[in-house]
């Protein structure tokens, strides 16, 4: 019996195809010694199952029918295979080889029962918490009520499931935390309990449980109970040999288990060791991810290229972190990478620590001695390798944060992650209030005097580059008032007053520079109020846009939809592209979604300025990025035939005239060597002063520097660009003010948005929220609030964009109600 053919039979419509009997079974499985009557209700089982389960494409979004199976027997089979891992052979008692096989075989023999079980509720697995819930009452003297009139209850509490702040009169709770002596802490609003009690009633919770006791049972046996030479062939088998079906089959088993027991765990808590299970659940995830990616880091005998990973990294992804606490599980991997002297953590306080502006202002003075003494990071590959090579697995402050785990932490998390370790570290935490002009000729100056020049009134400048007075360059002055209109400084030397332009001035002191960078932005648009979130969001997406759309800075590529640098070396160019950089380190600081507007190699650039060791070699697939046209131009290079090369092929660079005599075998290398100076020395100038203006806002980031990927910056920098899902919004959404006789105008008011096209949904999120990127959490998570505003069809509807409300007038008519709409949005 061929382990490769009966583990791809097992998966099939007739285990009789791959085994002749039950006595082969059992030798797959565990040699003369398995108990034969176990055996034969795993193979009457087997043969039972006549369809596939649905995986054989892709990752796994939601529920298929269920097999039609004779339950009896599939209950035998699930006690069956729950009592072998109950007395599993040890290492020593069969040969290593037949011991992989017996656990392959196993799991082999498992996937029917296993895929397809759990409940699921917004796309994530759920199971039942393990404490009976009770509801919860709020007294009235706990109401409160918003700036704008909302009414909301203050509990103290937040969801474990949606991780929104519980703010109504009832909901679901169980216990005390155990930092006060109860068992655990959750909680759950009352949205949340009803969706997930209706989601329960729609299967077999015992079945449920039994999946997520048997894939616990697995992970414990393969790394506590089997020695890493077992591991570590179970490995090479899953990545060479074992079918993909059922590799999909696994990893999205193991996936949905780790998703709903999560919630299980309160990870708000410095110490979460003691919830085992789900850590060696994590653990065979991490198995399963090394088997995924082996393949594309080992190339086997007799191959040319190697084979690549077998399944997209996407499948491996926990969103069911995100219902986790972020700070927290920060701080423990925080604590893994500080030296080692007992020294004592200031006291934080998290409430503030979950407002982002709250967050910039707290001094992390700890952090300092920190970035001093700086402990090599704790990688997912080092992860790893414990998990292969480690004789005696064991539970450890490593291995219990999730971003140590970093290939399966969603974006939503590493987002707000980063945010966090971007404020921690900040070292200068004053504010500048900065105003800036409206218009786009306005406001990008202003953003490069402000931002890129970094001159502040009272600094102490040196001049430079001046024509008409050649005699005064090198003289030291001092700022004392900008005239916006004018852009030019006025600077006080000897006596004397100039007005200057920045591009002729330099810092004095280039401390002064590198401090006025890392301080924080308060923008505030000429001539108007408004202040806070909605403004910072509009003020960083609009100060982007004027930079990038100005041709002195960036070129746009048609064909890729990016920009990147232009040939421009001058000052003001320089200012530019640091301001960019400060952009876009205020962007993770703040937790802000920008534009996706540059490349993937812009990002590795920014982590390589960062000294991050994650960045690999730059290599034509980097190009292609940058310019799809000038990277076939190279592979055409490469495969030409002909020895006119030098004729048809012509570069502006050091080596050019090396064409002509370079043999047909040292293309690859001469493509490989200019790919290398396209990066590092074509656009040496620009891409250092933007990694100047970046590195100065969020350079001291340890996660940035250790663990995210270029893919996961760009991520966390842009997010993902999704259509508007207009139903997400109004599933969570919020009336203000409405009385019960005027729900027929909010039908109206939907009926209206919902017809929108794709372009006006954009419009409307940008009126409401200043952003159509959609929240981290998705569109569900927009937090729209409709507040009714007065009767009258001269009004016109409103929004803050801060608190994503829109101030809804009550019309006289439907059709003025959207005539009125789309001019809003419009303008």
């Amino acid at each position: 019996a061929d382990h490769e053919t009966a583990a791809t039979h097992l998966r099939t419509k007739d285990l009789l195809l791959a085994l002749q009997s039950r006595d082969q079974l059992a030798h797959l499985l565990s040699g003369e010694d398995a108990p034969q009557q176990l055996l034969a209700q795993i193979f009457a089982c087997a043969k039972s199952l006549r369809s596939d389960t649905g995986h054989e494409g892709g990752c796994h979004t939601g529920q298929s029918d269920r097999i039609d199976t004779d339950t009896s027997e599939q209950d035998a089979a699930r006690s069956a295979l729950e009592a072998l891992f109950q007395d599993p052979p040890r290492a020593g008692q069969c040969p290593e080889e037949q011991h992989c096989r017996w656990v392959l075989a196993a799991l082999s023999a498992a996937v029917p029962l296993l895929t397809n079980v759990l409940p699921r509720h917004n796309a994530t697995c759920i199971i039942p918490h393990q404490h009976p819930l009770k509801k919860v009452v709020v007294d009235d003297l706990y109401l409160s009520h918003t700036e704008t009139g909302a009414r909301y209850y203050r509990t103290s509490r937040v969801c474990d499931n949606c991780d929104a702040v519980i703010d109504q009169k009832e909901y679901w709770s169980y216990g005390e935390p155990k930092a006060s002596g109860g068992h655990c802490s959750v909680d759950f609003c009352c949205r949340c309990h009803e969706e997930m009690q209706a989601a329960f009633a729609t299967c077999s919770i015992e079945n449920a449980m039994w999946v997520v006791r048997f894939v616990q049972a697995i992970a414990k046996h393969l790394l506590v109970l089997a020695p890493p030479s077992t591991r570590q062939l179970v490995v090479r088998q899953l990545a060479f040999e074992f079918p993909l079906s059922i590799i999909k089959a696994l990893v999205r088993v193991v996936v949905d288990v780790t998703d709903a027991s999560v919630v299980n765990i309160e990870d708000n808590i410095s110490d979460v060791s003691e919830f085992e299970e789900f850590w060696h659940t994590l653990g065979l995830l991490d198995l399963l991810h090394a088997a995924n990616m082996l393949p594309a880091e080992e190339r086997r005998v007799g191959q040319v290229f190697m084979e690549g990973a077998r399944l997209p990294k996407e499948c491996f992804v926990l969103q069911g972190l995100d219902k986790c606490d972020v700070y927290s599980d920060f701080k423990r991997w925080q604590a893994t990478m500080r030296p080692a002297t007992g020294a004592n953590e200031p006291a934080r306080d998290p409430e503030l620590m979950a407002d982002a502006e709250g967050a910039a202002l707290l001094a992390d003075a700890e952090m300092v001695a920190e970035v001093a003494t700086d402990n090599p990071p704790v990688q997912s590959q080092q992860l790893r390798s414990t998990v292969l090579t480690t004789q005696s697995f064991k539970v450890d402050a490593n291995f219990t944060c999730f971003l140590s785990h970093v290939s399966f932490v969603p974006r939503t998390f590493l987002h707000q992650a980063a945010s966090i370790d971007a404020n921690s570290v900040a070292r200068r935490l004053e504010w500048r209030r900065l105003d800036f002009r409206r218009d786009i000729e306005g406001l990008r100056c202003d953003v490069i005097s402000n931002l890129g020049f970094c001159f502040e009134k009272g600094q102490r400048v040196r001049l430079c580059g001046l024509t008409s007075a050649p005699e005064c360059n090198g003289e030291e002055g001092k700022l004392e008032s900008f005239d916006q209109e004018k852009g030019r400084w006025k600077v006080t030397s000897e006596d004397k007053t100039r007005s200057i332009k920045p591009a002729n001035l330099k810092h004095a002191n280039e401390e002064a520079l590198q401090n006025t960078l890392q301080m924080l932005i308060d923008p505030r648009f000429a001539g108007e109020n408004g202040r806070g979130p909605g403004v910072m969001t509009e003020f960083y997406l609009s100060a982007l846009q004027s930079l990038v759309s100005c041709a002195d800075y960036w070129e746009y590529s048609e064909e890729v939809r990016t920009y990147w640098f232009s040939g421009s070396t001058g000052p003001e160019a320089m200012a530019a592209f640091r301001a960019v950089g400060v952009i876009l380190g205020n962007a993770i600081r703040f937790g802000l979604l920008l534009p996706a507007v540059f490349p993937d190699p812009l990002f590795a650039l920014l982590l390589r300025g960062l000294g991050s060791k994650s960045v690999g070699c730059w290599s034509l697939a980097d190009l292609r990025k940058v310019s799809p046209h000038f990277a076939r131009s190279f592979e055409h290079f490469i495969e030409y035939d002909q020895d006119d090369a030098a004729s048809l092929f012509t570069l502006d660079w050091p080596r050019s005239d090396e064409i002509a005599t370079l043999p047909r075998d040292r293309r690859g290398d001469y493509v490989q060597a200019y790919v290398e100076w396209f990066f590092s020395e074509r656009f040496k100038a620009q891409s250092d002063a933007l990694c100047e203006g970046f590195g100065a806002v969020v350079g001291h980031s340890k996660m940035l520097r250790c663990l995210v990927s270029v893919e996961q910056l760009a991520q966390i920098l842009h997010g993902v660009d999704e259509p508007v899902d207009m139903a997400a919004i109004r599933s969570r959404a919020k009336n203000v003010g409405w009385s019960d006789g005027e729900e027929e105008y909010l039908a109206q008011f939907w009926t209206i948005v919902m017809s929108f096209n794709e372009e006006q949904r954009r419009k409307f999120a940008v009126f409401v929220s200043s952003s159509a990127r959609p929240p981290l959490k998705g569109w569900t998570d927009f937090g729209l609030q409709v507040q009714k505003n007065g009767t009258g069809d001269e009004r016109m509807p409103t929004a803050y964009t801060c608190f994503h409300l829109l101030l809804l007038p009550v019309y006289s008519s439907e059709e003025l109600l959207r005539t009125h709409l789309l001019k809003a949005i419009e303008e």
